[in-house]
């Protein structure tokens, strides 16, 4: 553990600089820019911190409830987790909505980069790339970490080299036949309706993943040639297969083979659910706060990189974040400057299967 001193300004101080402490769950945003740090508190200290960086700071959150803003810049957020766990340390960061408005990524008419998405609680559906007044608004090299989104994840433009990975998303995973989704990578989340299509030409991954539903429609477009592996389909339905046509199916878990993968889809080494329970925490695919999804048969259903298939294979399910906690919050006033003394914690990032024979 090591204690760092900062000469941190502050903008929205909504306490009396005299105090001599301040709580440890105050709600706090620090903005680090290079060397500097800034301080900001209150409900709208996310808001007043994204208003304040710069390309290429990083904000980091303390565990409560804020005031989400839309991400115009490229900065890299970090919260204390989605879900309180005193063994790990890890707390619970929710961004709520602001006067009625979702999460939004994206600069009007530029490309964004360089977003970075780690331990929150999103209470909102999560919009990248969207369109606003005619422009296009693509976003490359996102990152969406062990979030938790209480809604869905739309692509409402072109998306270059996205990665998604060890989320609950309680909606699903949207794009659109227009848009051009290059590298989109998906692996390790627990999806809680379905994915949508992309433009023919994209390329998009979805590994490891427990899936609700699956694809959006039963029907011969080409948008639908996505590559699912190591993933446990949940859906048994004719009317909406669980891949769609011309897809790519390698070592995944369906309830019932001929719904679940049209015949012009590319299958290889899937399975077939016998009927007996698939997990043995439970017999549903319902996601439950600490559920660890623990499958039945784990030396039967194996992936196509040699570990089980579902959240818990590749790369392992966690939902803590590999990020700094800010614990032990002071702040003292020495003459016109407010000295603010905080330990960060940094904790490990366990992971259900921390050392796989090969990476997904």
């Amino acid at each position: 553990m090591k204690t760092r001193r900062f000469i941190i300004s502050v903008i929205a101080l909504i306490c009396t600089l005299g105090v001599k402490a301040q709580e440890n769950d105050m709600l706090t945003a620090i903005l680090q820019h290079e060397g500097n740090a800034t301080l900001f508190v209150g409900m709208n200290a996310f808001i007043n911190a994204h208003e304040a960086a710069v390309d290429g700071d990083v904000i980091t959150l303390s565990a409560g409830k804020f005031n989400l803003t839309s991400i115009t810049k490229q900065v890299k957020v970090y919260g204390a987790g989605y879900e309180e766990d005193a063994e790990t340390g890890t707390g619970v960061t929710s961004l709520l909505k602001w006067n009625g408005y979702d999460m939004m990524i994206g600069k009007t008419g530029e490309v964004l980069k360089n977003v970075h998405l780690e331990g929150l609680r999103i209470e909102s559906n999560l919009n990248a790339a969207y369109s606003t007044a005619g422009q296009t608004n693509p976003v490359e090299n996102l990152t969406v970490s062990k979030c938790y989104i209480t809604g869905n994840i739309s692509f409402n433009n072109d998306i270059t080299d996205v990665d998604v990975s060890q989320c609950v998303i309680t909606g699903g995973v949207y794009g659109g036949a227009a848009y051009l989704a290059t590298n989109l990578t998906i692996s390790n989340c627990y999806i809680g309706t379905l994915v949508s299509t992309f433009k023919t030409e994209s390329s998009v991954l979805i590994d490891h993943c427990i899936i609700a539903e699956g694809f959006y429609h039963d029907s011969g477009c080409a948008e639908s040639a996505f590559t699912w592996q190591n993933c446990i389909f949940l859906l048994d339905s004719w009317n909406h297969r669980n891949v769609g046509y011309g897809a790519y199916a390698y070592n995944n878990l369906f309830p019932n083979f001929e719904r679940s993968i049209p015949a012009s889809a590319n299958r290889e080494n899937n399975y077939e659910m016998d009927g007996s329970p698939v997990f043995t925490d439970a017999n549903d695919g319902k996601y439950a706060p600490g559920r660890t999804f623990t499958i039945s048969n784990p030396t039967l259903w194996v992936g196509n990189d040699n570990t089980e298939v579902g959240i818990n294979g590749g790369q392992g399910f966690s939902r803590v974040p590999s990020t700094p906690v800010v614990k032990n919050l002071s702040a003292t006033v020495d003459g016109k400057k407010l000295i603010v003394n905080f330990q960060t914690n940094v904790r490990p990032a366990p992971t259900t299967n921390p050392d796989p024979e090969s990476e997904p």
